[in-house]
């Protein structure tokens, strides 16, 4: 049942809303109401709770109440990459195994879970370097995205280590394609218990930094150089013979 006052805030009206569990406290992500399909939802830790209410309705309603599926999972909802156990969340990239790629925020395209920091690990041969386009960028938070703004942001960094010193991306302004400074490049996602987003998506390609046509000219291009000395020495050899058979 549904008053036509409550549509966007599902109060005072038949709802399901989502609960997780959070160091010990149960905090509400949202409440679904209507017949709109909601985003599919994800735990933070290993509890998820869906609380049904209904009330009271007219006796002509219609509505039927709602039918869902779960799954339990270990790989936070991240079908690319390989798991890294290393860490809580973290997914390896390798050009050995695919040059060209995509990958995503936990659970998407649904709501990513709270308090959860994710890494993508971005490693490529020697002579290569990572390139990475978003595709859709939605990261609850306030530019500079910090922990006094309660944001959850994206980080990048060509450093194995991570460190907070390049600036942070959140809002839902797509950060500008990406150029990493060597083969290696690391993604950060870092989400706080707040508030919640729908995430990002995003292509990876790995590229070669060195032309081989550059190179292929290049060498002709000295092979050149080289026959043209050899040229001019041998000319120089004969007027230096005639020079001498000259003076004789």
């Amino acid at each position: 049942y549904q008053p036509d006052d409550s549509y966007h805030t599902c109060e005072a009206t038949d709802a399901v809303t989502v609960f997780v569990s959070i160091n010990g406290q149960r905090d509400r992500v949202d409440s679904f109401c209507g017949s709109d399909m909601p985003n599919q939802v994800m735990s933070t830790g290993r509890n998820l709770t869906l609380e049904f209410r209904s009330l009271q309705s007219p006796g002509n309603s219609t509505a039927r109440g709602f039918r869902a599926a779960y799954q339990f999972v270990t790989d936070f909802g991240i079908a690319s990459g390989k798991q890294d156990t290393s860490f809580a969340c973290g997914f390896a990239y390798n050009s050995s195994d695919s040059t060209n790629g995509s990958f995503a925020s936990p659970n998407w395209p649904g709501i990513y879970p709270r308090d959860t920091e994710c890494h993508y690990f971005f490693y490529g041969l020697p002579g290569e370097k990572v390139f990475i386009e978003f595709a859709y960028f939605d990261i609850e938070g306030l530019p500079p995205c910090t922990a006094e703004t309660a944001s959850d942001y994206v980080e990048f960094s060509s450093a194995r280590r991570a460190h907070h010193k390049i600036p942070r991306h959140c809002g839902m302004q797509k950060p500008p394609n990406i150029e990493s400074e060597g083969e290696f490049f690391r993604v950060t996602f870092r989400t706080n218990d707040r508030f919640d987003g729908t995430g990002f998506s995003a292509q990876y390609q790995f590229r070669s930094v060195i032309d081989p046509y550059t190179i292929k000219r290049f060498r002709g291009g000295a092979t050149y150089l080289q026959g043209c000395t050899q040229i001019i020495a041998l000319i120089i050899f004969v007027e230096f013979l005639r020079f001498v058979g000259g003076i004789r």
